[in-house]
């Protein structure tokens, strides 16, 4: 009888349970949406900052400079044209989606800030004529433009 109680006592948990962090298994649609997707080569994970940095900062892309510091993170740089500012960031891309955060925002040396996507959501789709960006704000509230960059 023990061995019963206790054969049936682990089929229960195997089914439908929550998994060992407390979090329920994904749903179907779920799991398909976070499908890896395939890594971006160096030269286009540099594309992707650089046209995120146009996007946002509402600067030319030709302005924007970035090089590769880590896996999946760019240093970017550019002067504003209107005041001949100079601005840092890093960039981060984790699948389709794109992170900015500013360096020294707080004033020189003051390090990096935190990373973007608390509003709002930046995600990117790449082809070899350049980027599609779209900041999204909300349900059915996005901005998308397109990047040409090579």
């Amino acid at each position: 009888m023990q061995k019963l109680v206790v054969t049936f006592a682990l089929v229960l948990a195997a089914c439908g349970s929550p998994s060992e962090d407390g979090e329920a298994p994904p749903m179907e649609s779920e799991a398909v949406a976070s499908a890896p997707t395939e890594p971006l080569s160096s030269d286009d994970l540099v594309r992707v900052c650089r046209a995120a940095a146009a996007f946002r900062g509402s600067e030319s892309v030709a302005d924007v400079s970035g090089t590769v510091a880590e896996i999946n993170l760019v240093r970017l740089s550019y002067t504003r044209q209107s005041d001949q500012k100079l601005f840092k960031y890093d960039c981060r891309v984790e699948g389709s989606r794109v992170d900015l955060r500013m360096i020294d925002e707080a004033g020189p040396g003051t390090g990096p800030s935190g990373w973007s996507g608390k509003g709002s959501t930046i995600t990117h789709s790449i082809n070899a004529e350049g980027v599609q960006m779209t900041e999204s704000f909300g349900p059915g509230d996005s901005l998308t433009e397109f990047v040409a960059v090579q």
